[in-house]
């Protein structure tokens, strides 16, 4: 979907179906016209409020029907005793700044001859079954086989209502749609309907119904939660020996109004599920890291089952660094005064949530700006034989929820190619420090992430991107974007990757300043 601007008969914006020639005129826009000699059309899809088509009129010229988002609006004839260049032929404007597609079909009608258009419509579409997946429900069906067809309409309708949605604006070329962001208390009902390349509709298909998996839930424990403490160390050397020690079941409380002078805290010990170790304390205790240039508040190594709460880390270089583990939550801290980014989840830790914290001040390290994340998962391709093996990341099905993220001066949360299936959840982020070669707080490399009804502030250009690099088609797929806000966000709130496939964006996501995203909505 293109911007404003001119699109000519040969811009690469324009798709051109059937047996099109240019022809060169210095009287036509930009010297040329384009002339179809069958059966075919033109379209273009774009993100403004309107559109103008301007064509020449002649004797040789017929009739075109005009669809404006799947829907026929407006015949137009082209046809003059005389020549007449560059003709305002259909206009239109007004519309909300999404993503909308024009189509012109030629009809073979002409005021001085008569072709029989194609009027019959494709086959009822078969075999439309449901299954709940994610956050809501998949939805396949068998091929059509006419040799005509140009897509398929998905129509959704809740509950008990009469009332029918079509779930996307754009046709679905496919036999298949996730139909993403819906409410797992309600049964939904879909019917299919195939279409032509001459916009004809099929009959709708047999009418199926089907509820939605369970939504998760995103709670992680607050100091209140924190059992009896097993020990209390009160200065930097009785924490380091506690960390060293820890067992199943151990619960390390800092002590109120305590500062824990370190650089380099590590826990390498497993809790198991029933009894994790716990590192907890009030936002008085605090982990001081000495300076911004070196060292870690905390760093979880090589363990499981470890809950870190409520207290306080500042004034290292890295906040809490978590490495090659699972189960473990970081929740209700405080990270601030970072030197680069204040939470790392690295080396295919995976199974984790990073719940309820706030992170306040990143990249404040020497020349460290641009590594100054606020929640970072996963590893960088030029860092990966370092951290995993020279492969992928594989830092999967961990959870960001609830988190208040400021002044960071890179991304507030990225996600890097290698990991997936995660949650971004409820989060407050805020781009105000942000450079501006970081130019969205939520950035996305990963696979099947949900991105949910987080509140996006203060953006350099977009609120959120979700990417593939040309090196690594596998990753930046299947995505779902849903029913997050945008304020002060001067671009679009999503933007998706052109090389990117299978990510949605929800028609729940609020307009920035641009629109909400450059691909097409689902409803």
């Amino acid at each position: 979907a293109v911007g404003a601007g001119t699109y000519e008969n040969d811009s690469p914006a324009v798709t051109l179906s059937g047996d099109w020639a240019l022809k060169t005129s210095t009287q036509d826009s930009a010297g040329s016209f384009a002339q179809l000699g069958g059966t075919g059309y033109a379209q273009i899809s774009f993100t403004t409020s309107g559109i103008k088509w301007i064509a020449r009129k002649s004797s040789s010229s017929g009739q075109a029907d005009v669809y404006l988002d799947g829907v026929k609006v407006q015949t137009v004839d082209l046809y003059a005793s005389a020549t007449q260049y560059q003709q305002t032929v259909y206009e239109v404007s007004g519309l909300p700044e999404t993503t909308h597609t024009l189509r012109i079909v030629r009809t073979g009608t002409k005021k001085d001859a008569l072709i029989a258009p194609d009027i019959y419509p494709p086959a009822t579409p078969t075999g439309l079954t449901a299954t709940p997946d994610s956050t809501g429900i998949r939805l396949t069906w068998t091929a059509n086989t006419e040799p005509d067809l140009a897509g398929y309409r998905l129509y959704r309708a809740n509950g008990t209502s009469s009332t029918w949605v079509q779930v996307q604006d754009a046709m679905i070329l496919g036999t298949t749609l996730f139909d993403a962001g819906l409410d797992p208390a309600t049964t939904y009902r879909y019917r299919v309907r195939a279409v032509d390349t001459s916009a004809n509709l099929s009959p709708t298909s047999t009418v199926i119904s089907q509820a939605p998996a369970p939504r998760p839930t995103f709670s992680a424990p607050t100091l209140s939660d924190c059992p009896t403490a097993t020990v209390t160390p009160t200065d930097a050397t009785q924490l380091r020996t506690a960390l060293a020690n820890a067992s199943p079941g151990d619960v390390i409380r800092l002590a109120a109004n305590t500062t824990y002078s370190f650089s380099w805290y590590t826990l390498a010990r497993s809790g198991t599920a029933t009894q994790p170790i716990w590192i907890c304390g009030p936002r008085s205790a605090v982990i001081d890291g000495g300076g911004t240039s070196d060292g870690r508040g905390l760093r979880i190594d090589g363990a499981s089952y470890v809950n870190v709460v409520g207290f306080t880390m500042r004034n290292a270089a890295k906040g809490l660094q978590v490495r090659s583990s699972s189960y473990i939550v970081a929740s209700n801290l405080l990270i601030e005064q970072i030197g680069d980014e204040a939470i790392h989840l690295l080396s295919n830790t995976t199974d984790s949530m990073v719940v309820g914290n706030t992170v306040d001040g990143t990249g404040l390290g020497p020349d460290r700006a641009f590594y100054g994340e606020g929640v970072y998962i996963g590893t960088a391709r030029e860092n990966r034989c370092q951290y995993s093996n020279c492969q992928p990341d594989r830092s999967d099905r961990n959870v960001i929820a609830f988190n208040q993220i400021m002044n960071t001066t890179s991304e507030a949360i990225e996600i890097k190619a290698g990991a997936s299936s995660g949650w971004v959840y409820g989060n407050s982020v805020d781009g105000t420090k942000m450079g501006s070669d970081h130019p969205a707080p939520i950035i996305v490399f990963g696979n099947q992430w949900v991105i949910e009804k987080n509140d996006i502030k203060n953006a350099v250009a977009d609120g959120l991107q979700v990417w593939t690099a040309d090196y690594e088609l596998q990753y930046g797929l299947d995505n779902q974007i849903l029913a997050n806000t945008a304020t002060n966000v001067p671009g679009l709130l999503a933007r998706i990757g052109n090389l990117t496939k299978g990510t949605i964006v929800g028609c729940d996501n609020a307009l920035a300043q641009q629109g909400r995203s450059n691909i097409s909505c689902q409803r």
